[in-house]
C-alpha cells in the first residue's frame, strides 16, 4: 500500500518560479539542479517496483528527516514482512572506497558523499521511535547506484549498497505482509516524517513571465491572445494569468490571493473586471464580496 506516493519537490517549484523573478544564491541554485536530478533518479528506480506486491508492502516516497545535525532526505522506504528498507538514490559515476570515518568517497578526489551518513542517521531515529516490541524488524539501508559507471574498491564492503543490474533481483526477493504490525509500523515512520520548505528571497520582481522565453516580458493584448515582445509568442489570457497566479501562491503561501493582490502581481497589465473573472474561472474562492480571496486550482 502507498503511505506517501512519489510527487513533484514543492521546492523545484518554488525555485523556478523565483529564478524569473529574483536572484538565486549559489546554494538555491544548486539545490535545485540537485533536486532535478533527484527527481529523475526517483523515476528510473519507480520503474522496478512493478514487480513488488504493493498491495501488501507498505511505500513511503521522499520521507525526510531533520534534527541539530542533518537534514536527510531517503528517496524510499519499503516496509514488508521481513524488514524495513531505506534506498537513498545516487548518479556517481568513478571509482569510490570507504574511508576510515565510514564514508562514501571519491578514489582520486577523496571529496566524501554523505549517503551513508543520511541513512546510518534515519536508521536509528526510526529504531528509537519503534515500540520495543516492533524492535524485532531489521533496518536495512540501501545505498543506490544507478549509474553503471559506478564502481566500489575492492577492499570496501558492498553490504550497504545496491548496484543498478542487482536492483530487480534484490527488490523480488522482497515479501509483501498482511500483517497489521507492519501497517502500525509505516503509519509510525509516516508521522516521523517531517518536511523543511523554508526558502529565504529578497525582493520579486512582478509581471506577466511568458512561458517560451521565461522573460518577464512586455505584452501586446488583443482581446484574449497576448503577444510577447521579447520571443513573439502569442499566448493566451488564461494560460499566462494561471501561471502568474499559481506563481504568486508558491511565493506567498501565507497571503490572500485577491483581486486587488492579482492586478498588482500581474504589474497591471490585465483590468481588474479580467482579473476578476479568470480568478473565477480558474480558482476556488473564501469569502464573500469584497472578503473574497482565493485559494487553489480549480481543477474539474
Amino acid at each position: 500500500m502507498i503511505i506517501k506516493a512519489r510527487r513533484n519537490y514543492k521546492q523545484v517549484e518554488l525555485l523556478e518560479a523565483l529564478k524569473h523573478r529574483t536572484d538565486l544564491t549559489s546554494h538555491q541554485l544548486d539545490l535545485l539542479r540537485h533536486l532535478k536530478e533527484t527527481t529523475l533518479l526517483e523515476q528510473h528506480f519507480e520503474l522496478y517496483l512493478s514487480a513488488l506486491d504493493m498491495d501488501n508492502i507498505d511505500v513511503i516516497w521522499q520521507f525526510n528527516y531533520s534534527d541539530y545535525h542533518q537534514d536527510a532526505l531517503i528517496n524510499l522506504v519499503l516496509i514488508s514482512n521481513d524488514g524495513i528498507y531505506l534506498f537513498k538514490l545516487n548518479n556517481y559515476s568513478g571509482l569510490h572506497y570507504i574511508n576510515h570515518h565510514g564514508m562514501l568517497a571519491d578514489y582520486f578526489t577523496d571529496e566524501v558523499k554523505i549517503d551513508l551518513v543520511h541513512l546510518n542517521c534515519v536508521k536509528y531515529s526510526i529504531y528509537n521511535i519503534l515500540d520495543p516490541r516492533l524492535k524485532q524488524l531489521p533496518i536495512i539501508i540501501k545505498c543506490v547506484c544507478l549509474n553503471d559507471r559506478f564502481a566500489l574498491d575492492g577492499h570496501a564492503s558492498k553490504q550497504h549498497f545496491l548496484f543498478k543490474n542487482d536492483i530487480a533481483a534484490y527488490l523480488s526477493q522482497i515479501k509483501g505482509s498482511h500483517k497489521k504490525k507492519t501497517r502500525i509500523i509505516a503509519e509510525m515512520i509516516h508521522d516521523f516524517h517531517h518536511v523543511s520548505d523554508n526558502i529565504s528571497f529578497q525582493s520579486v520582481k512582478k509581471g506577466l513571465r511568458c512561458p517560451s522565453c521565461q522573460l518577464i516580458s512586455d505584452f501586446n493584448c488583443h482581446q484574449r491572445l497576448f503577444l510577447c515582445l521579447s520571443c513573439r509568442t502569442i499566448i493566451s489570457i488564461d494560460q499566462l494569468f494561471v501561471q502568474a497566479a499559481k506563481e504568486y501562491l508558491l511565493i506567498y503561501p501565507d497571503r490572500k490571493m485577491t483581486k486587488s493582490a492579482m492586478y498588482q502581481w500581474c504589474n497591471k497589465k490585465i483590468p481588474p473586471a479580467k482579473i476578476a473573472l479568470l480568478l473565477k474561472q480558474h480558482f476556488k474562492n473564501e469569502g464573500r464580496t469584497k472578503g473574497t480571496y482565493y485559494l487553489e486550482l480549480n481543477i474539474p
